[in-house]
This record gives C-alpha cells, sequence and structure tokens, in this order.
C-alpha cells in the first residue's frame, strides 16, 4: 500500500498539469456543442474544470494553512462568478460593438495562418495573447497608478483556484484591450481563440492552485503554482515571472525565478476582506504600504533554486 500511495503521489506531482490541461483541450473538442459555439462550450468547460481542482486542493493541499475557510469560499465564489458571468462578458461585449467594427472598416489584410493545422493556429494565438500580457503585466508592476488596480489580485494571503479571478475591472480591461485589438486585427477563428483560452484559462487556474505539483521539466515553458507563488511573494522589491501561462518570456527578458516564496501578499500582509477589495479602500488610497516594482535588475536577495519541486 504504501508503494501504490507514492506511485501514485509521485505521478500526480509530474503528470498531472500536463495531462489535465490536455484532458481539457479534447472534453471541448470531442464536444458536439464546440463547432457552432466554441467560446461558450470552453467557458462552461472552464468553470467545471475549476470547480474540479478548487475540490481537488481541498483533498490534497500543498500548504495546510492555505486551505480555504467558509469566509475564503464565499470571497472565491464571489470573484470567479463575477469574472465569469459580468466582468468577462460584458467587456467583451462592450468591444466587439465599439471596436471591431472600426478596426473591420480599416480593412486590414487577412494576417491569419487559416491554412496551419488547428493545433498550431491555437499555439500561435496563446503565445500572441501572451506576449501582449507580459508586456501590460510588467507595466502593471512599474507604473503606480496601474499598480494600484493590480494590487487588488496580490492583495490575496493565500492562493486558491479560484484566485485567478480576482481582479479588478480596470486591470482587465487594461489587459484585454489591447489583446482584442490585436486578435481583431489579425484575424483568427474563434475555434483558434476558444482552444487558446482553454490552454491559458487551465495553466491559470492551475498557477494559482494550492496543490503540490512538479515545475520540471513543464516549467521550462508553462507556469506552475511554485513559480507563480514566486510572482505573489510578500516582501520582494523587484517582481519575477509575470508570465501568466508561459514562462518563456521572463526566461527572455531575465524575470524568470525560481526563489521559493514562503508568503504571499502585499504590505505587511494583512489579510483584505471583500469588502475592501470591493471598495478598494487602502490600495487605492495608499494606506496599505504596497510595494511597486521598478527595476526588475534590483534584487532583494539571490534567487534560492528549490531542488524539492
Amino acid at each position: 500500500m504504501p508503494l501504490r500511495g507514492n506511485v501514485f503521489r509521485t505521478s500526480f506531482f509530474y503528470g498531472f498539469q500536463p495531462l489535465f490541461t490536455v484532458a481539457v483541450l479534447l472534453a471541448w473538442w470531442a464536444l458536439p456543442t464546440r463547432s457552432d459555439a466554441p467560446l461558450e462550450t470552453a467557458a462552461i468547460l472552464l468553470l467545471v474544470a475549476n470547480l474540479a481542482i478548487y475540490a481537488l486542493e481541498h483533498v490534497t493541499p500543498d500548504r495546510a494553512d492555505w486551505v480555504t475557510d467558509a469566509s475564503d469560499r464565499k470571497t472565491d465564489a464571489f470573484w470567479v462568478a463575477v469574472r465569469v458571468f459580468i466582468f468577462g462578458p460584458v467587456l467583451q461585449v462592450l468591444m466587439v460593438l465599439s471596436i471591431e467594427p472600426i478596426l473591420n472598416s480599416l480593412n486590414f489584410p487577412t494576417l491569419w495562418p487559416s491554412s496551419w493545422p488547428l493545433f498550431a493556429r491555437i499555439v500561435l494565438a496563446l503565445v500572441v495573447a501572451e506576449l501582449v500580457a507580459f508586456a501590460v503585466h510588467v507595466a502593471m508592476h512599474r507604473v503606480p497608478i496601474l499598480w494600484r488596480y493590480h494590487a487588488t489580485h496580490h492583495a490575496q494571503t493565500k492562493l486558491t483556484s479560484a484566485r485567478w479571478a480576482s481582479s479588478h475591472p480596470i486591470e482587465i480591461a487594461t489587459v484585454q484591450l489591447p489583446i482584442f485589438l490585436l486578435v481583431t486585427v489579425l484575424g483568427p477563428e474563434l475555434v483558434d481563440i476558444a482552444g487558446a483560452i482553454i490552454l491559458g484559462r487551465v495553466t491559470v487556474i492551475i498557477a494559482h492552485s494550492n496543490l503540490r505539483l512538479s515545475s520540471t521539466p513543464i516549467g521550462w515553458l508553462l507556469t506552475t503554482p511554485d513559480l507563480h507563488r514566486r510572482h505573489h511573494m510578500l516582501g520582494a522589491k523587484n517582481q519575477a515571472n509575470f508570465g501568466d501561462v508561459l514562462l518563456v518570456f521572463d526566461r527572455v527578458f531575465g524575470s524568470f525565478s525560481r526563489q521559493e516564496a514562503l508568503r504571499v501578499g502585499i504590505g505587511s500582509g494583512q489579510k483584505i476582506g471583500l469588502r475592501d477589495q470591493l471598495r478598494l479602500r487602502g490600495i487605492v488610497m495608499g494606506s496599505i504600504d504596497t510595494e511597486i516594482s521598478i527595476d526588475l535588475s534590483d534584487t532583494v536577495t539571490p534567487p534560492v533554486e528549490n531542488t524539492n519541486r
């Protein structure tokens, strides 16, 4: 029995993230509604995937002190519901109605490689979106006015698979608008966009989870829980690991780090309630001592390799 347990834990440690990601993508592809409603099918499937991982991290948590209580679960449910059913759809409708007609009237040439295999197009859409998101994310840590809104996401003192959603609507718009503009100009098909959303969202959900998963070798390419906790690390003068999905750009631009994060949050690490997160009291007005990263090269402590992950 101990041997079986060890085999299972080892298999889960190394295999869960890639296998779960592939499984969700294949499930989306197999659903009959995927052809007519690829984005809607992806959204429903991702919500189910998020609920599954949220339940799993309560069964086998990496950190016992991050197991959520009733108050945490209400906060998590609020953020996911608002992000998935309000912020996201409303922003998408506004951009489609106000911006897409203008861009379409400019008659940009068709740039998207529609003849490529579907998976290649999905990967290309993901890389394009992630490059834009990476640049915006770095700006959010360097520009004070942007950090004031991004700080809502970093206010969490525990990370769970639901807390990918805890973002201020202005931050969501700041990230999504340039991606929407570029995607509209390039002209990928909806199925390409939906596939990229699935790959990206599943990775983001897992990266915020309280699961003990390996960062080798998958961490060479994708964000993992360990590596993303470094981005949320409390007290770091410089931030690192800005890639929400891909860590390639962090490696290229020198912001990658394997330093272990023992605590996450902002300021002194105090827990900020949902009401204050919504009102941004203290974050916007500055009564919470949030640290803004200005120089990525200004490290506080040398990165420490975590050989146990």
